[in-house]
C-alpha cells in the first residue's frame, strides 16, 4: 500500500498551499449546521487550551480535524499543486467558508494587518504576482459550484458576502444553496462572537498552525482509486448506498470509459438535484424489478449480473453498466416530471393527470412513483395513449387513497398491489428494446388487481363513511384533508371535477391552508360559543350540544378537540393572507353566512361532505367498481401447514399467500421463490438478529453441506439478500421451499403452527 498511499500531516496553512477540485461525480457539499458547529466548538476548545499556556498539555491545544484523501493532478509553475479531492470535501469546504467569513470580517473592519493578504493568498492563487479571481483555492464540482464561485467572486470584489448570503437565502428554493448559505451565516455569527471575546487575529493565527488534518495523497489509476475510496470509507462512517453503487460501477468499467461516464454520473447528480439514490430505486422498480425495500449494494450486484443483462441484452458487465447509466440519463426527465408540474404540462399531460400527480405528492405517496415513472416513459415512447395513461394514473391514486389512508390498511399490503401491477407491465416491457404497447388487456389486469384487493378487504361505501370520519382529521391526515376539500370545492352537481381549478388551489401551497370553522379556543366572554378553554380543560356552557349529559361541564382539551373540533366537518380551506386572496380571482373558497358554533353544525356538514365524497366515486368501493366475485376463477385452494405436506403433490399448486401469526400476506408474484423471498423479508423484520446468527453459522437444514442461509454470497446458488449481510437460497423446489420455511421457524424458536401457506391449483 505504501507505493500509492502517502500520509502527511497538514496544518491549515499547508492545506491552502494547494488548489483543490471536487470532481463532478461527487455529491454536493452536505455538512449541516450540526457538523459545522461541532467543528467550530472543537476549534474553540483547543484555542482555550492554547490560551492557558504552559499549564496545559501542549497536545490539547492541537486539533486533529480528520483525514482527507487527495490525488495529485498537476504542479503549476512549481508554485502550487492541484489536487482532486477523493474524500474530505466536507472539511475542506467548511474550512474554506471559515476563511472567507474571516476575510469578509477583516474587510468590514478595514483591517490593514498582514493577515488580510495571507488569507487572500489562501483563497486565490496568484498569476503574475497578483491574486487571480479565476484561480480560487477550491472549485466545487456539482450543483453547489455556482453558488460557491459567486460568493468567492463577490468577496474578491470586497463586497459583504454575509449580507449577500442573507439576501440570497430569501430568494432561493435550492436545498443545496440554502445549506451552503446557512452554514456561511452560522460561521459568521460565530466569528462575530469570537471577535468580541478574543483577539480575532490571534485566533486566526492559531487556526493556521494548530488545526491539522492527515492528508493522504493517492497515486494510482481510477479503477484502484474507487476501490480505495470504498475501502477507506467502510472503515469509518459508512457511505450512502448510492456512493457504494457508484464505486462498484466504476470498478467494473474500462479505464478509457471513465471520463465519459464520470461526467454522465455527475450530470445525473445535477439533474436529480442530489436525489440520485431515490431516482435509482424508482428507475429499477419501474423498469426491471420491483424491490419492496431500498436497493443496497448487494441487491445491485445481483441485478447487474442477472436481470440487467437480460433487460439490456448484454453479456459483458461493463457494457451492462454503461447501458444502465445511459438509460438512466435518457429517462431522468421522467423522474423530474413526477414533481415538476410545468414540465408535465409542457409534455402534453392533461390537467386531470397533473392534478393527480399533485395530489399524490401532497399526500406523500412514494409507492406510486415507480408506476407513474414507467407510465411517463411508455407515453414518451408512444406505447400508451393519453386515455389509458390518464386512467391508470387516476385509478392508482384512488386506490392508494382509499385503501392505505382512508381505510387504514397497512402500506406493505398496498406495496404488494403495486408490485403486481409492475409485474404486469414487465410482461409487455421485458427488455429495453421492447416495443409492445399498453392494450386493453393490461388495463383490465390492472383493474382486476386493484378491485380484487378492494373486494378481499370488503371496502364498501358504508365502511368508507365510517373510515372517513375516523381518519380525515386535522391531526391525522391534514394534507389529505386539504386535497379532499379542494376536490369537493370544485365538484359540480354532476360530480364532475374542474381539475384546472383544483390545480390552481393546490399550486398555492401554504398560500391556502386547512383551518377550523368553529375555533379551537374561543374567549370565555364570547356568547356565540358554548365552550372555552381553561387550562387543560374545555369548559362547556349551559345550552351546549356536544354531550347529552348535562352534568358534564368540562372535558380534557385534547379529547374535546379530537372528538369535535378537528373533525372533517369543522375543517375548511382558508387564505393565508388577503394579498394572496386578492391576486387569485380564479379561486373562490367556501364561506359560511351563519355562525358555525355547535356540534350540530359540525355533524351536519361532515355528513354532507362524506356523502358528497362517496357519491362522487372518488374512492373505490365494492359499490362502485366493475367487479364481482364471479370474476375470480374457481380453482381449488388449500391451506398447507407442517402437518399436511406429506400427502400433497406441491408441484401441482402454486403459492398465492401465507399467514404468519394470524396475519395474511398475499404474494406479489405466485411462485415458490417469491414465497421464500417475501416470508423471509417478514421474518427479517421480526427476528433480524437470529437470522444473522444463522447466516454466520452457514445454516444447512438438510443432511447435505449445502447452505441455505449464509453470510457469504458464494455459498448460495441463487441468493436473495436480506439487509446487507444475510443471503438466503431461492433456487428450491416446491417441497424444499416449504420444508425450508418450517425448519427456520424451528431454529428461530417459533411454533410451526404460526405459519400456514395458501396454495391454489394450477
Amino acid at each position: 500500500m505504501n507505493e500509492f498511499l502517502q500520509p502527511e500531516e497538514f496544518c491549515v496553512d499547508d492545506i491552502f498551499k494547494g488548489k483543490y477540485l471536487i470532481p463532478v461525480y461527487q455529491r454536493p457539499y452536505r455538512w449541516g449546521e450540526k457538523q459545522v458547529k461541532q467543528l467550530l466548538k472543537d476549534i474553540e476548545d483547543a484555542y482555550s487550551c492554547f490560551l492557558v499556556g504552559e499549564t496545559a498539555n501542549a497536545d490539547d491545544s492541537v486539533l486533529f480535524a480528520g483525514t482527507i484523501f487527495i490525488k495529485l493532478e498537476r504542479n503549476v509553475r512549481n508554485e502550487y499543486n492541484v489536487y482532486t479531492v477523493v474524500d474530505g470535501q466536507q472539511r475542506i469546504t467548511t474550512i474554506t467558508l471559515l476563511m472567507m467569513v474571516v476575510l469578509n470580517k477583516l474587510y468590514l473592519d478595514n483591517s490593514e494587518d498582514d493577515v488580510v493578504g495571507e488569507i487572500r493568498n489562501y483563497l486565490w492563487k496568484k498569476e503574475e504576482r497578483k491574486n487571480n479571481k479565476d484561480l480560487p483555492v477550491l472549485t466545487l464540482g456539482n450543483i453547489d459550484h455556482d453558488i460557491m464561485q459567486s460568493l468567492l467572486n463577490e468577496l474578491f470584489a470586497r463586497r459583504d458576502i454575509v449580507k449577500i448570503a442573507q439576501e440570497r437565502l430569501e430568494n432561493t428554493t435550492s436545498e443545496i444553496e440554502i445549506n451552503l448559505l446557512s452554514n456561511l451565516l452560522t460561521i459568521s455569527n460565530y466569528i462575530s462572537e469570537i471577535s468580541n471575546k478574543w483577539d480575532l487575529l490571534s485566533y486566526i493565527d492559531f487556526i493556521k498552525f494548530n488545526v491539522k488534518v492527515v492528508s493522504i495523497k493517492i497515486s494510482t489509476n481510477m479503477v484502484k482509486l474507487f476501490s480505495i475510496f470504498e475501502s477507506i470509507n467502510s472503515k469509518g462512517k459508512p457511505l450512502d448506498e448510492i456512493d457504494l453503487i457508484k464505486s462498484y460501477i466504476f470498478q467494473h468499467l474500462d479505464q478509457e470509459d471513465y471520463s465519459e461516464y464520470l461526467d454522465k454520473w455527475g450530470e445525473l447528480i445535477k439533474l436529480t438535484n442530489d436525489k440520485l439514490n431515490e431516482y435509482l430505486i424508482i428507475f429499477i422498480r419501474g423498469n426491471i424489478s420491483y424491490y419492496k425495500t431500498s436497493i443496497y449494494l448487494d441487491n445491485f450486484r445481483t441485478l447487474a449480473t442477472g436481470s440487467f443483462m437480460s433487460y439490456y441484452g448484454c453479456t459483458e458487465l461493463s457494457e451492462v453498466l454503461k447501458a444502465f447509466i445511459n438509460d438512466m440519463l435518457d429517462q431522468v426527465k421522467y423522474y423530474n416530471m413526477l414533481t415538476d408540474y410545468n414540465l408535465l404540462r409542457c409534455n402534453g399531460i392533461s390537467e386531470k393527470s397533473v392534478a393527480f400527480f399533485r395530489m399524490n405528492n401532497l399526500a406523500k405517496y412514494s409507492t406510486t412513483n415507480s408506476l407513474y415513472f414507467k407510465l411517463l416513459s411508455l407515453r414518451g415512447s408512444q406505447r400508451i395513449d393519453d386515455k389509458k395513461f390518464d386512467f391508470i394514473v387516476e385509478y392508482a391514486f384512488r386506490f392508494i387513497l382509499t385503501y392505505q389512508t382512508i381505510s387504514s390498511r397497512e402500506s406493505k399490503h398496498a406495496i404488494n398491489v403495486f408490485s403486481d401491477i409492475q409485474n404486469e407491465i414487465y410482461n409487455i416491457a421485458k427488455t429495453q428494446s421492447s416495443t409492445n404497447v399498453v392494450d386493453d388487456h393490461l388495463i383490465s389486469s390492472i383493474k382486476y388487481i386493484i378491485n380484487k384487493r378492494i373486494y378481499d378487504n370488503a371496502i364498501s361505501d358504508e365502511s368508507l363513511k365510517s373510515s372517513i370520519h375516523n381518519t380525515m382529521t386535522f391531526k391525522k391526515n391534514k394534507n389529505v384533508v386539504k386535497l379532499l376539500l379542494a376536490y369537493l370545492l370544485e365538484l359540480n352537481e354532476d360530480n364532475e371535477a374542474d381539475y384546472l381549478k383544483i390545480n390552481a388551489i393546490l399550486s398555492l401551497g401554504d398560500g391556502i391552508h386547512v383551518d377550523h370553522t368553529a375555533p379551537q379556543s374561543p374567549k370565555s366572554s364570547d356568547d356565540g360559543f358554548k365552550y372555552y378553554q381553561d387550562g387543560d380543560f374545555m369548559i362547556l356552557k349551559p345550552g351546549q350540544d356536544f354531550t347529552e349529559n348535562p352534568n358534564i361541564e368540562r372535558i380534557p382539551v385534547e379529547d374535546f378537540l379530537a372528538e369535535y373540533i378537528h373533525r372533517l366537518g369543522n375543517l375548511r380551506l382558508e387564505w393565508a393572507n388577503d394579498n394572496i386572496k386578492k391576486s387569485n380571482k380564479l379561486i373562490k373558497l367556501e364561506e359560511f353566512d351563519y355562525l358555525f358554533n355547535c356540534n350540530k353544525h359540525i355533524k351536519d356538514r361532515e355528513n354532507s361532505l362524506i356523502d358528497k365524497i362517496i357519491k362522487s366515486g372518488f374512492l373505490i368501493s365494492t359499490d362502485n367498481y366493475d367487479f364481482s366475485p364471479s370474476d375470480i376463477k374457481a380453482k381449488r385452494r388449500i391451506e398447507v401447514t407442517s402437518d399436511n405436506t406429506d400427502n400433497l403433490s406441491l408441484k401441482d399448486y402454486y403459492p398465492i399467500g401465507y399467514s404468519l401469526f394470524g396475519t395474511y400476506f398475499p404474494l406479489s408474484y405466485f411462485s415458490y421463490r417469491q414465497f421464500v423471498i417475501e416470508l423471509f423479508d417478514e421474518l427479517y423484520e421480526l427476528e433480524k438478529d437470529r437470522l444473522v446468527e444463522l447466516a454466520n453459522e452457514h445454516f444447512h437444514p438438510t443432511s447435505s453441506d449445502r447452505a441455505y442461509i449464509s453470510n457469504e454470497k458464494s455459498d448460495i446458488r441463487v441468493p436473495y439478500v436480506l439487509g446487507n449481510a444475510v443471503y438466503i437460497e431461492t433456487n428450491l423446489s416446491s417441497d424444499y421451499s416449504i420444508y425450508f420455511a418450517f425448519r427456520v421457524l424451528d431454529e428461530m424458536g417459533l411454533e410451526r403452527s404460526d405459519l400456514s401457506i395458501t396454495l391454489e391449483e394450477k
